[in-house]
């Protein structure tokens, strides 16, 4: 029920630091204390989001990986450098379970991804160890953990494992088969850059809502016209009979009248939906569905008196956009209307434009329905 954003909309960059482990076949080793098993990890990520819950993710982690390999005959604490790259597909669980808000303050995010790994890259540990750079492809999965503190910021608790051949591990530390298994967990922020937001997508009921009030003020007036026909229709019987049906039909007219004011006033709030065409924000292309309703219009025109002349109003949303760029897209969306009337036949002589921009709002109560274009006699 959202629309698809912009490319460039709902971007994060986000930065983490904290500790990490390897071990392979989840055995190690247990010689010294856990903590000196801890090495540092650090990262940094862009993540885009095409969706309130899908998303995707480019990370490039590294740091050092410390253990007691029995390959190190004096017992050695070893620190061997890596750094891993990987891409992640992104899911915002919160959002996919209980529906997307603005004001959530936690988001449970798990992910899975590929990437590639690189270990003992350096001069320093090949001199001192006689171990070269291995590398290995490795699939990495997780849970990202976010508190959101404000409009750009979120607080990211990363909780992540990925495996790899454990022939890519260090041959002090690894074997020839198996897997190697490597664990992290970071703290760090993301910051979330141009629009942060979603528009929610507009569907037929939300249409449907004008045509329908529409329709029954129609109703209503064709039944005031009705009752003001018959009394008419009595009165040419007899006097004492028009004179009774004269109050009737005063009565019924002034009903009439009160029927028509409150269509005149809800036209001049919608302005007859049916000649209505409504656009996604920021734009002013017609779509397939808009060129159909707009040849059945052509064709009323045509139909019509040839005298009558009809002006499209283009508006846009005042709740976005600057004024100049909401004047720009309200006379492209008129503009793009009354080239394509002319294209169905319709005479230049009986159509004319203007724009309004976000300064004049046809629809006060729904301020999206404002991007539209609306033709009017």
């Amino acid at each position: 029920g959202h629309t698809t954003n912009k490319f460039w909309y709902n971007w994060e960059i986000s930065v983490g630091a904290g500790v990490g482990t390897a071990v392979r076949d989840l055995s190690g080793s247990s010689e010294g204390a856990f903590g000196d098993r801890l090495g540092f990890e650090g990262n940094i990520s862009a993540t885009k989001w095409f969706h309130p819950i899908i998303g995707a993710r480019l990370q490039l982690q590294g740091g050092k990986f410390s253990n007691y390999p029995a390959g190190v005959t004096n017992g050695e604490l070893v620190k061997w450098p890596y750094i891993f790259v990987h891409a992640d597909a992104m899911i915002n669980l919160s959002n996919w379970i209980g529906g997307y808000r603005e004001d959530r303050f936690y988001y449970a995010v798990p992910f899975v991804g590929f990437g590639y790994q690189a270990v003992d890259f350096t001069d320093d540990f090949e001199q001192k160890y006689g171990e070269g750079y291995n590398g290995a492809y490795a699939t990495v999965f997780g849970l990202l953990n976010k508190l959101r503190v404000s409009k750009q910021f979120d607080i990211n608790i990363e909780l992540k494992a990925w495996l790899y051949r454990e022939g890519d591990m260090p041959s002090m530390v690894g074997g020839s088969g198996g897997f190697g298994q490597s664990f992290s967990a970071t703290v760090g922020f993301s910051y979330r850059f141009n629009k942060r937001g979603w528009d929610k997508a507009y569907t037929q009921s939300d249409l449907d809502v004008y045509v329908n009030e529409a329709q029954k003020l129609r109703d209503d007036l064709a039944a005031a016209n009705a009752a003001r026909i018959a009394a008419e229709e009595a009165a040419a019987q007899s006097k004492a009979d028009a004179d009774r049906a004269l109050a009737k039909a005063q009565a019924a007219q002034k009903a009439a009248d009160e029927a028509a004011l409150r269509a005149a006033k809800a036209a001049e709030g919608i302005h007859a939906t049916g000649n209505c065409i409504f656009f996604n924000y920021g734009t002013s292309q017609l779509t397939g569905t808009d060129k159909t309703r707009l040849a059945l219009i052509a064709d009323e025109i045509k139909a019509g008196d040839s005298k009558t002349v009809y002006t499209i109003s283009g508006y846009a949303d005042a709740q976005t956009g600057s004024k100049a760029g909401n004047k720009r897209v309200s006379a492209n969306r008129a503009k793009n209307v009354y080239n394509y009337l002319v294209s169905c036949g319709v005479n230049r002589d009986q159509l004319k434009y203007d724009s309004f921009g976000g300064s004049v709002a046809p629809f006060p109560s729904n301020q999206k329905a404002n991007r539209a274009a609306i033709i009017n006699k």
